[in-house]
């Protein structure tokens, strides 16, 4: 895949867009960057490999306690590349909880590269109440 022209105007409406992953009632808001931006950010949380035509179909889900130092030569980035990932969706999390939230976004997107089963669904219910309990956590609940 070459590179993004990050000057050109599609990229920038392709970009920098918001969009939600909803749980039932609570939600989690990502942030869509160019994977240059991205490495910007020293920050904790979730970020997403994505391709901006889809960004419903995640190809690899991870956390970082920095996203900068994660991100910045990131060893599945060139095996996301050649799916189809243009993009990185990013959400603040704090750090005493990204495991977990990582952990529940892979199991219930079950993104290509992460390597993991989708969910049973006697473990749906049980899944869905860690997440709950973690949206409170993070004030996702909305009224």
């Amino acid at each position: 895949m070459g590179n993004i022209n990050l000057n050109s105007e599609l990229f920038a409406d392709l970009y920098n867009n918001n969009f939600t992953r909803h749980f039932g009632d609570y939600n989690l808001e990502f942030t869509v960057y160019a994977k240059e931006e991205a490495e910007q950010f020293e920050v904790s949380g979730v970020y997403i490999f994505l391709n901006s035509n889809n960004l419903q179909k995640d190809i690899y889900i991870g956390k970082a306690e920095n996203l900068r130092n994660r991100l910045l030569g990131h060893n599945r980035w060139t095996e996301a590349q050649k799916l189809g990932a243009d993009c990185v969706a990013i959400a603040r999390v704090k750090e005493d909880i990204l495991e977990d939230v990582e952990k529940i976004l892979i199991q219930i997107f079950n993104p290509t590269l992460n390597k993991q089963n989708i969910i049973s669904d006697s473990k749906d219910n049980e899944l869905f109440t860690d997440f709950l309990r973690l949206a409170m956590k993070l004030n996702l609940i909305r009224d």
